[in-house]
């Protein structure tokens, strides 16, 4: 039976990293397939009835394979059409973009995230993929809007350079020196939580490898959400490549969909400033950050302007997103730290109920 991970201490330093924004999200092809998107393995019975395969090949062979009998342009337009059926973003996706960071990275062909991130956050991401190798070298450590760093390619910013074959993996290293070794150089900086992925994926054992091979045991803290992970798989994961793991399969979630969202709900309440309190602000003009110790700075640091008019309109608003009634006059003239601010929406919030 899978432990509890939110009795895990390393559930609490992971909430940190990611509310400090210094964490960077790397989604695999669970997080689509979770949204419709079809499985590596329904893409390679695609591929094998188009080429007309009749023996069995590894699934990167049967790329390769396919590509040869069909064409390059043929082949890519196949991947791309299928890939490009769903549209609309997931649950995971919803839940991954409301997360305070704004370095994403993925080896997922689509552009849901991207979308999900337009949605959230009200403005378009910048997008790096293959077609553009030269910026890698140079990602920002704090960008004000959200990057998100195609590392194997995209559908609609270079449909041309998916990284789908063995032949394309075993040449990217070559190809794209400049890609690997900017987010390599990302990933030796900061925390990285990989999520969507299994034991099974080479794209993610191809990153693991890689950061392991460039930095040693010198990486930052790096986290792995799984679903019903085997003792070994666990212990090959933290003693391989010194990645901290969560097995979501035991928090009475009914899929590993919604053991996924569990987790990003449960992350997310170890957060100091809940979300809400991020989005209004952002909303009226403020900011707010994940700092150490901003709990205890006035209410007033989240707004550049706070008089009273402003002060208010914040309230009316956190009244009516929360359901409580809030005293106006106590929160505008006794200059409330963000703590006291929070114990007293709580508290009202207690009494309505």
């Amino acid at each position: 039976m899978a432990e509890d991970y939110t009795q895990d201490p390393n559930l609490t330093v992971l909430a940190q990293e990611i509310e400090t924004g210094k964490c960077v999200v790397f989604l695999g092809a669970g997080i689509s397939i979770a949204a419709g998107l079809p499985s590596w393995a329904d893409l390679v019975r695609l591929m094998r009835a188009r080429a007309r395969l009749t023996r069995e090949y590894s699934n990167l062979r049967t790329a390769d394979l396919c590509r040869q009998v069909l064409g390059a342009r043929a082949f890519t337009e196949l991947i791309a059409k299928e890939i490009g059926r769903v549209r609309d973003p997931g649950i995971l996706h919803t839940k991954i973009s409301q997360l305070p960071v704004s370095l994403f990275a993925t080896t997922n062909f689509d552009q849901l995230l991207e979308r999900s991130l337009r949605t959230t956050r009200g403005a378009d991401p910048r997008v790096l993929s293959l077609h553009e190798p030269g910026p890698w070298r140079y990602i920002p450590e704090s960008p004000a809007e959200p990057w998100v760093l195609k590392v194997h390619g995209c559908i609609g910013h270079s449909r041309d350079r998916l990284i789908l074959s063995e032949d394309d993996l075993l040449s990217f290293s070559t190809a794209y020196e400049q890609v690997e070794r900017g987010l390599g150089e990302l990933l030796a900086r900061r925390p990285v939580l990989f999520l969507g992925y299994s034991l099974t994926d080479w794209d993610l054992l191809n990153a693991l490898h890689q950061l392991r091979f460039r930095l040693g045991d010198d990486t930052p803290n790096g986290y792995f959400v799984g679903y019903g992970l085997e003792l070994p798989e666990r212990r090959f994961l933290e003693q391989r490549y010194g990645l901290r793991t969560f097995d979501v399969a035991g928090n009475h979630a009914t899929d590993q969909t919604a053991a996924w969202a569990q987790f990003l709900d449960d992350v997310m309440e170890h957060f100091q400033i809940p979300l809400w309190i991020r989005r209004l602000a952002t909303e009226l003009g403020g900011h707010v950050d994940g700092r150490p110790g901003i709990l205890d700075d006035p209410l007033t640091t989240i707004f550049p302007d706070f008089d009273v008019t402003a002060a208010s309109r914040f309230i009316v608003r956190v009244q009516w997103e929360l359901g409580v009634d809030l005293p106006i006059e106590k929160i505008i003239g006794e200059a409330l730290t963000i703590r006291e601010f929070l114990a007293l929406t709580r508290t009202q919030g207690d009494r309505s109920t």
